[in-house]
């Protein structure tokens, strides 16, 4: 594909999703043990729904006797009366409006990319005291490493480790790359593989792009809760810091997280030094893959307590332009998220 082509393709994608958001419509509903907070949430559920049961984890029981209400007659003539909270399906082009009107634009899913251009040895130093310990005993226990470009080991590491792992973990609702696409990123990197007692427990695929080393696929063998317990991953990703800096690849991408500051899985990846960043496309492995364009705007009505409990609950990670900031409903907040404000330099954010 050519660079006009791509170019042509990304805004294809930009404006379909202010289509789709101007076509949408807001459905009332009313959060379960939560009198008289009136909630608006998209008509279609599935883009909301994640930030939905985080913001309310009671659950959301819709009121069928109201009407919806267009979002278009909702940026036309404002807000519906009485609403404490609004999220719908968005996108950049909608979400850059929204955000001088005081919504945000809340990231589904973030990239975690660690800066290796200071070395691999650099970045363990300044890594977190846990990262530092988890090496030490993986390797007081006998892991070792290996790199792998055989196609019979891609072969294995898919049905023995990667589709395991996501059953194990997410069940029906994991998202999946087919073999085909596994077969295409492979031909552009190679398999991270980690040893105990030379048997192959868990691997990392990693996609070697220009400026970066993207792990872009996780599995333990069987799925085994206990192996991926054991911090295998922290020696998969030495290894993947390693081979960047022989390859003199600046960093390395540590693949997505849920954007909420106490995701767990960010969390850990934050122990690297990882800075969070916003999804987009990128071309890798020589062609474009998609990576979650629909984020969710964000509307929360400040004045109402209820509702800056559901965004301290949640802690949702938003794309304020220019950087990645952290939502909180009261400033300042306690514990892990002003840990990770002072760390890695997020912005720490007031409800609009």
């Amino acid at each position: 594909m050519t660079e006009p082509a791509v170019v042509w393709f990304r805004w294809r994608q930009r404006w379909g999703t202010l289509r789709r958001a101007l076509a949408s419509s807001l459905v009332p509903q009313r959060p379960r043990q939560v009198p008289g907070l009136l909630v608006f949430s998209e008509g279609e559920p599935r883009p909301t729904e994640v930030l939905a049961s985080r913001l309310f984890p009671e659950g959301l029981e819709p009121l069928r006797q109201e009407a919806p209400v267009p979002v278009r007659r909702c940026l036309r003539d404002g807000l519906p009366a009485g609403a404490a909270v609004v999220f719908f399906a968005s996108g950049s082009l909608l979400g850059s409006r929204l955000r001088h009107r005081g919504w945000h634009l809340h990231l589904r899913w973030v990239d975690v990319a660690i800066d290796a251009r200071r070395g691999a040895e650099s970045v363990i130093r300044d890594a977190s005291r846990n990262v530092r310990r988890s090496l030490e005993a993986l390797r007081t226990e006998g892991w070792t490493t290996g790199l792998s470009q055989k196609p019979e080991d891609l072969e294995r590491f898919e049905k023995e480790m990667y589709r395991p792992t996501l059953d194990a973990r997410h069940g029906a609702q994991a998202t999946r790359f087919d073999p085909a696409a596994l077969r295409r990123m492979f031909r552009e990197g190679f398999l991270i593989q980690a040893f105990r007692g030379g048997e192959w427990l868990a691997a990392d695929l990693a996609v070697a792009c220009s400026d970066e080393l993207w792990l872009a696929v996780f599995g333990v063998l069987g799925g085994d809760e206990s192996v991926r317990r054991s911090s295998v991953a922290t020696l998969l990703t030495e290894r993947a810091l390693r081979e960047a800096e022989r390859r003199g690849v600046p960093r390395v991408n540590h693949g997505g997280s849920l954007g909420f500051a106490n995701d767990g899985t960010l969390l850990y990846k934050a122990r690297w030094g990882g800075v969070p960043e916003a999804r987009s496309y990128a071309k890798r492995g020589g062609r474009l893959y998609a990576r979650d364009w629909f984020d969710v705007a964000l509307w929360v009505d400040p004045s109402l307590p209820q509702a800056l409990a559901a965004i301290d609950r949640a802690l949702p990670l938003v794309d304020e332009g220019p950087r990645i900031a952290g939502l909180s409903g009261t400033v300042p907040r306690p514990s892990a998220f002003d840990r990770l404000a002072d760390r890695f330099g997020w912005t720490v954010l007031a409800s609009a």
